[in-house]
């Protein structure tokens, strides 16, 4: 950090210099501010690296320099979606760049502005278009025969799918990947569709135990990398994926080799989330004193390091443990309200539809079925526009029950059904099992 802030004082010093002896060259060479900008980003001052970022874009756009212009939009873009987690904002930044990058010819520069478009639409839940950046970067990557690119994308597609519910597709992607990096002995391609299929095991296909053989294969390959952060990521998974069995005790071990690999290295920001997947899980051990002092210490560190998942995870779980241990859904709706306005200004649409099923069950908890309703149908408006079928399976069996709750026997039986039609079309056994007993009791 020190030497960050050391090569920034020289730096001002040569911006400094430059206008005094009226260098016009240096004073309009932007990249002396992306470099303040790149300085200050890594010190954590994002808004002073905002202004110097778009004042090397003005002195771009002035001189005509397109491929500074170009590479400076993307810069921007960059950091509203990865360090502002505003993906809406980067989005006319990408566009920018993928324009002039057409104008130009750079097919380099054209692929990075389709694959960081697909990502920001695919951070706002906007799947569908996200899938046809994602489709567009993949074409450019066949034709240039980059197999290294061509694994990203074909990742990016299955990830996409996978949101969309279309597994079958999603599956194909991630096979095409892992067979691509395997016969190129890219061990970290291999790594990140080991991670991505064993997520869409527990996320989507309900299948915890089979997730298990995905991250232990991650987990090897990071091993024989040397590489700590992928062994934490690992680690983190493996806890997640025995809790969802049930298995806490075994959760609990992984945590721990988590916490510590990430204390080993002084990484604050994963120790939050460690914290928050203890918590969790002394949670639904009953241990509730204990689960209580790990989020407060995910919230404590969340706000030390700015990281938005400590501050989400410690609303979301005090609020279930408010709801399902302690029986208190009127409590519960403070967290909920608190983790709806992190999702809202975070511009995360997932976690915004989470927050309107948590806010729904409390209520309908409580008793207040025609409030708990609203909140349901908030959350399949949502889902609906993010196009995630799987949580349009969970959105309209909710809503399914609180009609049926109100008498109104019709409409639950049709919200019923337009579950059991999407959990059909997807696949989904687990939902049509549940969907079928609901339906029986009508």
């Amino acid at each position: 950090m020190k030497d960050y802030e050391a090569a920034l004082g020289w730096t001002h010093k040569c911006l400094k210099m430059s206008k005094e002896a009226g260098d016009k060259e240096d004073m309009m060479d932007g990249h002396i501010h992306v470099g303040v900008g790149t300085m200050y980003k890594e010190l954590g001052d994002l808004v002073k690296a905002i202004s110097h970022y778009s004042t090397a874009l003005q002195m771009a756009q002035q001189t005509g320099d397109q491929d500074s212009e170009m590479a400076f939009s993307l810069f921007i873009g960059d950091l509203q979606r990865e360090q502002l987690h505003s993906p809406q904002t980067a989005i006319p930044y990408y566009e920018q760049a993928a324009e002039l990058a057409r104008q130009l010819g750079d097919r380099s520069k054209e692929m990075e502005a389709y694959q960081s478009l697909g990502r920001a639409y695919h951070d706002m839940g906007e799947y569908r278009k996200a899938l046809g950046w994602h489709q567009k970067y993949l074409k450019m990557c066949q034709g240039d025969e980059d197999e290294g690119k061509q694994i990203t994308a074909h990742r990016g597609m299955g990830d996409t799918y996978r949101f969309l519910g279309e597994l079958d597709q999603a599956t194909s992607h991630y096979n095409t990947a892992l067979q691509m990096a395997q016969q190129t002995d890219d061990r970290r391609g291999q790594m990140s569709v080991y991670i991505e299929m064993g997520d869409m095991h527990i996320d989507q296909l309900h299948s915890p135990r089979t997730a298990i053989q995905y991250y232990e294969q991650y987990l090897a390959l990071a091993r024989q990398l040397g590489d700590w952060h992928g062994e934490g990521v690992a680690y983190n998974r493996l806890g997640l994926a025995h809790h969802k069995m049930g298995e806490y005790e075994a959760a609990l071990e992984w945590n721990q080799k988590n916490l510590k690999i990430n204390e080993d290295n002084g990484n604050k920001k994963e120790q939050a989330v460690v914290h928050v997947r203890r918590g969790d899980t002394y949670r639904f051990l009953g241990k509730l004193d204990q689960a209580t002092s790990h989020l407060k210490t995910a919230l404590q560190m969340a706000k030390q390091t700015g990281h938005r998942y400590g501050k989400l995870g410690y609303c979301l779980r005090m609020g279930d443990m408010q709801r399902e241990q302690l029986h208190s859904p009127h409590e519960a709706i403070q967290y909920y309200e608190q983790y709806l306005e992190l999702a809202k200004q975070s511009a995360d649409r997932h976690e915004e539809g989470r927050a309107y099923k948590r806010l729904g069950k409390a209520h309908y908890e409580m008793g207040e079925c025609e409030k708990g309703l609203e909140w349901f149908q908030k959350y399949l408006k949502i889902s609906q526009d993010c196009e995630d079928k799987t949580a349009q399976i969970t959105a309209h069996k909710h809503i399914a029950v609180s009609y049926k709750a109100l008498g109104k026997l019709d409409l639950a039986n049709s919200h019923c059904q337009s579950a059991m039609d999407i959990a059909m079309e997807t696949g989904n056994k687990q939902a049509q099992d549940y969907i079928a007993e609901v339906l029986a009791g009508l």
